[in-house]
């Protein structure tokens, strides 16, 4: 008998991707997006934080100048009212008294100058802060 030969050829083929990343694609891109708007919110934080420190700031520096441009008043029309007295007693000129007076009204007007940069920096903070209407005590209607 003639032995039959069969010659059969069986192949398997398997396709299991190694280190492929696709899936974990989307959860990695989640994670870094909530990585980075973290990040930004921490520098945005910090940003704020600055800004009303440096308001605070400069709030207390715009009260000595207010302060300082006061007394500068004070002493001003003081040596008007020494002037005119000195004046009446004739130890002292019409034109003194004028140059007295001007620097009482130089005097006037830096302490308004700095009465309103005091003031401007308040209403700064409050912007910053959102108080302003609190601080105006104004109440909004729903």
């Amino acid at each position: 008998m003639r032995s039959a030969r069969l010659d059969f050829t069986v192949g398997l083929a398997f396709n299991a991707p190694l280190n492929d990343l696709r899936r974990e694609q989307p959860y990695i891109q989640a994670t870094t997006g909530l990585q980075n708007a973290e990040v930004q919110r921490e520098t945005i934080r910090q940003g704020v934080e600055v800004q009303i420190r440096n308001s605070a700031t400069d709030i207390d520096i715009r009260w000595r100048q207010l302060e300082v441009a006061r007394r500068a008043r004070e002493l001003a029309a003081r040596a008007v009212e020494i002037e005119k007295e000195k004046l009446k007693v004739g130890r002292s000129a019409n034109y003194q008294v004028r140059a007295l007076e001007n620097d009482l009204r130089s005097a006037e007007s830096q302490q308004l100058g700095a009465a309103i940069g005091y003031l401007n920096a308040l209403t700064l903070l409050d912007v910053q802060l959102g108080t302003t209407l609190d601080t105006w005590h104004i109440a909004l209607r729903d």
